[in-house]
């Protein structure tokens, strides 16, 4: 019978396995943990850094495209309504420069008391003027830019009166173009350009008023009776039976423009509805507007051409503009185009190397050139300046206008 040994090796701790030359180990060494987590942690930082620097950079760029966003739609708002601005009226000697006078409900307008900061330097005697600027009125001393233009399609025509007018209506020899619920412009007869001109009353034609039927009758409408509004619209309660034969009368259309334009102290864009017509609150055009400049475009030679650009103080104030005088009417007409600066900032500061302290306006012009500093807390936020010609076209319109 045959016996088999079993033979037990002790057991001993594994050793480096030994191949081809070379030791061959397992896992990671303290040191190389550590080397590998600084190596991770400078890489970070460097990641981390381009990012801090490309996210500020990114900042910038946005907040200055919003700011030019908001600069521009701005502008072209105001620019579309500054452009039509006399339209309906501007070269009708009767009515440049009169003042207005319009009733809503037995209150006379524009109210007083609702024009607040930041129109509340504007004189209550509006005037048939195209375009108004009154300088450093406005929030942040920004100027404040009042302007008026019909909507009517027979702009500029006149209407003669054939009657003495009451306080319900007014007799025209020819009604042609006239509608429902269209804003009149009663003018002074005399010639401004001569002696000072008169009040000029707006009324509203009564939604009753039959427009005369011309595709039945192919003719010019003969002498008509126009229905003008009751109290609770627009009239002047029998202010029209002053005015004598003579008299004629605008158009304004349905929806005639008399706003103010300004920058308040939280530097908010802001129109204002002289009469009314979309209610008595204020609306906010635009936010983040910091300052809003006007210049006059002016004709100094009357050759029809713009040849000076002049601020509106002293010679070309608000004030001297709107005095009434026959001198005063001259200015106006030499009034060509306007020059508007707007300045807005981004909503949120940026971080930036170089924050700007000032910015300036109207740079190509050394004896306008307007310099305005930040406030310090205003600095990173980004500033953009917006420029802009408009010219004023319905001043080179030839005289006189036709009359209906």
């Amino acid at each position: 019978m045959t016996t088999t040994i079993l033979k037990i090796q002790k057991s001993t701790p594994h050793a480096p396995l030994k191949g081809r030359g070379r030791i061959v180990s397992q896992g990671f060494t303290l040191i190389e943990v550590m080397i590998g987590l600084a190596l991770s942690l400078i890489a970070m930082v460097v990641v981390l850094q381009v990012f801090s620097v490309s996210s500020s950079r990114k900042s910038v760029i946005v907040g200055g495209a919003e700011a030019q966003q908001i600069a521009s739609v701005a502008s072209f708002q105001m620019g579309r309504v500054f452009r039509i601005g006399g339209s309906g009226f501007a070269n009708a000697r009767s009515a440049i420069g009169c003042p207005i006078a319009a009733t809503k409900s037995g209150q006379i307008l524009p109210i007083p008391t609702v024009l607040t900061a930041p129109f509340d330097g504007v004189n209550q005697t509006i005037r048939v003027i195209p375009v108004l600027v009154y300088a450093g009125t406005g929030g942040n001393g920004s100027d404040v830019l009042v302007t008026i233009s019909d909507s009517s399609e027979v702009s500029t025509a006149e209407y003669d009166f054939d009657g003495a007018a009451g306080a319900t209506s007014i007799v025209v020899k020819n009604s042609n173009g006239i509608r429902a619920k269209d804003f009149l412009l009663a003018t002074n007869p005399v010639d401004p350009l001569v002696a000072n001109p008169d009040v000029c009353t707006v009324v509203q034609v009564n939604s009753t008023f039959a427009t005369y039927n011309y595709a039945a009758a192919p003719r010019l409408a003969t002498v008509t009776a126009i229905p003008l509004g009751v109290t609770s619209v627009y009239n002047t309660s029998g202010a029209l039976s002053l005015y004598p034969l003579s008299t004629r009368m605008l158009n304004l259309g349905q929806t005639p423009s008399f706003h103010i334009y300004g920058v308040d102290d939280k530097n908010r864009l802001l129109q204002k509805d002289l009469l009314q017509l979309s209610g008595s609150a204020t609306s906010v055009m635009a936010e983040n507007i910091v300052d809003f400049r006007v210049l006059y475009g002016v004709d100094t030679d009357d050759d029809g051409v713009l040849n000076d650009w002049v601020a509106p103080t002293g010679s070309w104030s608000a004030a001297t503009l709107s005095a009434g005088t026959a001198a005063a009417t001259r200015q106006i007409k030499q009034i060509l185009a306007i020059r508007t600066a707007l300045v807005v900032r981004s909503a949120e500061a940026a971080a930036d190397a170089e924050p700007k302290t000032s910015y300036v306006m109207f740079n190509d012009i050394a004896a306008l050139k307007q310099t305005v500093t930040i406030a310090t807390n205003q600095q990173k936020r980004r500033h953009q300046v917006l420029e802009s010609i408009v010219p004023l076209r319905n001043l080179r319109l030839p005289q006189p206008p036709p009359s209906l």
